[in-house]
């Protein structure tokens, strides 16, 4: 260990006296009868841990529990076995986890052969300690087990041959540059290798040394590699393990200054020194029952695979570590919430339902709402999901939600990711509440200074009844008086630790989250198993289908005479395109497509609308496309959600490749909302697979189920979990979306586990290790 450590430990007999104990406790558990040392192992173990205690000087960690069983263990013998059996278990796990902690949890520039300058490389990667390396994963990996021949090379082909140097040299260009170049001789040919002259060359690649090179063949004036990867025996005959060739070579995530090469040999060095130290933080009896490896000879398989079948195994290992994990976390989080207290609300509102709302409301509407009000009146704090398509209904149920809240006295708060959508949602609820008096506010960020005081403080003192914005509402200075629920609309576009902050402003509030997006039940319960899910599976008045058509570029003005003959039936119409300004030309742009439609259809009225407008200018702007004044309303993707114009019926998109097939059902969403059908023309050129891919799925299905799954396997479950925000790290193996199998039955162990209570406290620190996002909300 010294020989790449620098007084990384906290002392030598520290570690010392971890290892002693660690060894004494399998024979201990053979026969559980005290008797794996003189004068017996519950004495010892007691005299080994209060030296241990006495060493650490931190209450964090491992050191409270350890201190709890240095108490228990004098009890030993007089255990029953099962007892016994699971306290040198605890004990075991929490000396392997505090090994780890003071070897592992360091800084890398503690390792030798680590100075500043790369240390500050691998802190680009995230890598700050040694534990951080050592889960450093591969991105891919290249076999290169087989050494060819060189009489078989074949120009074209990037092989690994092993030979003799036996001719080295240097020549310049006409132009001055230095070449060196070295001949190689395998026994049954030879070929030239060629460094278009780096510093230092000559000094390692010399006449008489053996090595094995990889790159790929070609013909000049014959065979020939250019800049090889390669590695030589430091002496004639020693034959050493290679990294570059001869074996599974492994590629990381890298820098422009840190090359493949030295991240391999940091890496080696690092997995073949520091490997035995890491803790396993899958159970033995889970990793008995899936047969997979140990966290030490996963580690190692890895980075440095023995075989593609060792490979899969190691994967498959950390794939099962990062979701058991993962649900660990999310179970605890279900837990710590069922025992919180939410204020109870219990008032009846299906009378002042059926006064404002000009329909009836849905028997999935109706079901959700009863589910809702059964939380509210248990008295614990509700947390849940509301999932539903598009055009489902979810804001009349959010509506009825805050009715019950609203009618004993408390506040709603209403989270939404955009200022046109929080705008929308304020006037539908001051539609709706004002007949029954109560006072709905927005704030966005964008008020004067004055009207925003003004709102504070109707926040502060209760007048404000309904809080409805956008991100402002989790700054400090919106205080309410009562809070009683939290709505987060939209709720993937919001983090962890954002949503969790607007929580915080209700001690006993209840939260629902909505989402437009819906996914597969069995998935939605593993990723967001500490909510309880409701979705909402009809479309008021029925669905109806959006006659949806894909054009090329080219064939964008046949839509023209269309868009006049809707418009000359009084219907409005969507253009939607990606961005205002498009300097690189790789795709049309607000500035170019208004051109087009001024000198196309110059007796319509354009409307442009765009994120940079102010407030009132995309207010007035909606508002006369809502009242027919603006007949074209040409917009980026702002209008995604939220716009509800019954009158719209035509929703063009331009580059539709561009968007994901979420939010191009969401825009589809847009049209076909009142009594005349819908149509939606996409206008793309894919240059990619996946482009064409997302189009031709639009055009077959109109089930945002289907078009949510289908979403997720092109994207990433990134955006769903909510956390790209906050950098959420914690999926380095595994594919949420290609392993619902897998995440099924860790969530089945985790389950199990959960009983563990002596251990669990233990677990959920390595989760809050694993998933840093999840600080902000208790794992205990």
């Amino acid at each position: 260990m010294k020989s790449i450590l620098e007084k990384v430990f906290v002392n030598d007999k520290l570690l010392s006296t971890i290892n002693r104990l660690l060894k004494i406790l399998p024979y201990e558990a053979k026969n559980l009868r005290n008797t794996s040392v003189m004068g017996g192992f519950n004495k010892f173990c007691e005299e080994e841990l209060r030296k241990i205690t006495s060493s650490l000087s931190s209450g964090e960690g491992v050191l409270p529990s350890l201190k709890l069983i240095q108490q228990r263990i004098l009890q030993y013998p007089t255990l029953p076995e099962e007892e016994k059996r699971s306290l040198l278990l605890e004990l075991q796990s929490l000396l392997e986890k505090l090994r780890e902690e003071i070897t592992l949890h360091v800084n890398i520039q503690k390792i030798k052969g680590i100075g500043k300058k790369t240390a500050r490389e691998l802190e680009k990667l995230g890598i700050c300690s040694v534990k951080d390396l050592l889960y450093h994963f591969p991105r891919g990996y290249e076999d290169r087990r087989k050494i060819t021949r060189i009489s078989q090379v074949k120009p074209g082909e990037k092989v690994t041959i092993q030979g003799k140097i036996v001719v080295v040299g240097e020549e310049r260009t006409r132009k001055g540059k230095k070449i060196f170049r070295a001949i190689v001789d395998d026994g049954t040919g030879k070929i030239v290798l060629t460094w278009f002259y780096f510093k230092g060359i000559k000094e390692i690649i010399k006449p008489g040394k053996e090595g094995i090179f990889t790159g790929r063949v070609s013909y000049f004036s014959g065979l020939e590699i250019i800049h090889p990867e390669f590695e030589l025996w430091e002496e004639e005959k020693e034959k050493k393990e290679f990294l570059y060739g001869g074996r599974i070579i492994p590629f990381y995530p890298a820098t422009t200054s840190l090359t493949q090469g030295r991240l391999r040999q940091i890496l080696y060095r690092t997995v073949k020194e520091f490997a035995p130290f890491l803790f396993d933080p899958l159970p033995p009896n889970l990793l008995k029952k899936y047969a997979l490896p140990s966290v030490k000879d996963a580690i190692r398989e890895i980075h440095f695979p023995t075989s593609v079948k060792n490979l899969k195994k190691a994967r498959l290992r950390f794939a099962w570590e990062e979701l058991f994990l993962f649900q660990l976390g999310i179970l605890s989080k279900r837990g710590w919430r069922e025992k919180e207290e939410g204020s109870i609300f219990n008032a009846s509102i299906w009378e002042d339902l059926n006064r404002i709302l000009p329909f009836t409301l849905t028997p999935s509407q109706r079901k959700v709402l009863e589910e809702i009000r059964q939380d509210l009146t248990s008295g614990k704090r509700m947390y849940r999901l509301l999932q539903g398509d598009v055009g489902s209904g979810k804001t009349v149920v959010a509506l009825g939600a805050s009715l019950m809240v609203l009618k004993h006295g408390y506040q709603v708060a209403f989270l939404a990711p955009t200022h046109i959508l929080a705008e929308q949602h304020y006037w539908n609820f001051i539609r709706f509440l004002a007949p029954l008096g109560f006072e709905v506010v927005l704030i966005t960020g964008k008020e004067k200074k004055k009207a925003r005081e003004e709102v504070i403080e109707k926040i502060r003192g209760g007048e404000a009844n309904v809080v409805i914005g956008t991100h402002s509402l989790l700054n400090e200075e919106i205080v309410f008086k009562n809070l009683g629920l939290v709505v987060i609309d939209e709720q993937h576009r919001f983090g962890v630790v954002q949503r969790s902050e607007l929580i915080k402003k209700g001690e006993k509030a209840h939260v629902l989250v909505m989402s437009a997006t819906p996914i597969p039940r069995s998935l939605a319960l593993a990723l967001y198993g500490e909510m309880d899910i409701s979705t909402l599976e009809e479309i008021p008045g029925g669905k109806r289908e959006v006659e949806t058509y894909w054009l090329k570029e080219e064939e964008r003005e046949k839509i023209f005479p269309f868009i006049l003959e809707e418009i000359g039936k009084g219907r409005l119409i969507y253009y939607v395109v990606p961005r205002i300004k498009d300097k690189n030309k790789e795709m049309e742009s607000l500035e170019r497509i208004a051109l087009l439609l001024e000198k196309r259809l110059p007796q319509v009225s354009l409307g442009v609308l765009h994120g940079r407008l102010k407030k009132e200018k995309q207010k007035k702007i909606l508002d006369d496309f809502r009242k027919g004044k603006i007949q074209i309303l040409l917009s980026t993707p702002v209008i995604e959600v939220g716009i509800d114009v019954p009158d719209a019926t035509v929703m063009v998109i331009e580059n539709a490749e561009r968007f994901g097939l979420s939010q191009l059902h969401q825009l589809r969403g847009r049209v076909g909302r009142g009594k005349y059908p819908g149509y939606c023309f996409l206008i793309g050129t894919p240059q990619t697979p996946s482009g064409g891919v997302r189009l031709e799925k639009i055009l077959t299905t109109q089930d945002g189920f289907q078009i949510a799954e289908e979403d997720l396997k092109l994207r990433g479950p990134g955006e769903l979990l909510g956390t790209l925000q906050h950098g959420f790290k914690g999926f380095r193996v595994v594919n949420i979306l290609k392993a619902v199998n897998l995440l099924e039955k860790a969530r089945e162990e985790a389950k199990r586990f959960m009983k563990e209570k002596n251990l669990l406290p233990l677990y959920l620190k390595i989760v809050k290790e694993r998933f840093p996002e999840w600080e902000e909300t208790s794992l205990t």
